[in-house]
């Protein structure tokens, strides 16, 4: 699906998770960010499989549609991405829709990303947990040979992880419906600078 607001194009892409989840590419004269906010990835946990398919169909419409991620994806400047877990706390959480360090560098390398923000940590995760996937991640990229800046998104050195996730809680603790949007500025910030029409 391809749209205009204004100036700006954004295409729409169906991705990995239970129930219905978008992805979006921004396009501007200034760049393209992409931002999925809920994704496993394909390889791990097909959520679309029936259950009268094979291993074998499963495993072909997973690679399909990882390749068709990708090249949803690619050359995108910066990409905003799930990366919930470490790869040890994925393990306990295949089926849940959400990814690790190790599948948002692979996907985000496989795309030819310029930046990735490991984005969508898991409630758990303090300020040193994320600092420590961040680093997970950037080890990750170098091992590989190629090029990709990595980090956590951030609004600023007043703000911490921690006070977002409290944030996130009271909300949810309300019942507001703005919790499910609690990490919006989050992403606006990290996508202003690209934003130039």
């Amino acid at each position: 699906m391809k749209f205009f607001i204004g100036k700006v194009e954004i295409h729409a892409a169906f991705v990995n998770h239970p129930g219905v989840c978008v992805g979006y590419r921004i396009f501007t004269s200034g760049g393209s960010v992409a931002f999925l906010p809920d994704h496993e990835p394909y390889e791990f946990f097909l959520h679309s499989a029936r259950a009268n398919m094979s291993a074998e169909q499963t495993q072909e419409i997973a690679a399909d549609e990882h390749a068709r991620l990708v090249q949803f994806l690619s050359g995108s400047d910066i990409l905003i991405l799930d990366s919930q877990y470490t790869d040890q706390e994925y393990k306990n959480h295949i089926g849940w829709g959400h990814g690790s360090i190790s599948s948002a560098v692979s996907l985000a390398l496989d795309a030819q990303v310029q930046t990735l923000i490991l984005f969508h940590h898991d409630p758990g995760h303090d300020d040193n947990m994320v600092d420590t996937m961040v680093e997970s991640a950037r080890e990750l990229v170098a091992k590989s040979g190629r090029r990709l800046k990595s980090q956590a998104p951030s609004k600023g050195p007043k703000s911490s992880w921690k006070q977002r996730r409290s944030l996130s809680r009271r909300l949810s603790s309300e019942r507001d419906l703005r919790s499910t949007c609690s990490d919006a500025p989050l992403i606006f910030n990290c996508l202003a600078p690209c934003l130039v029409v």
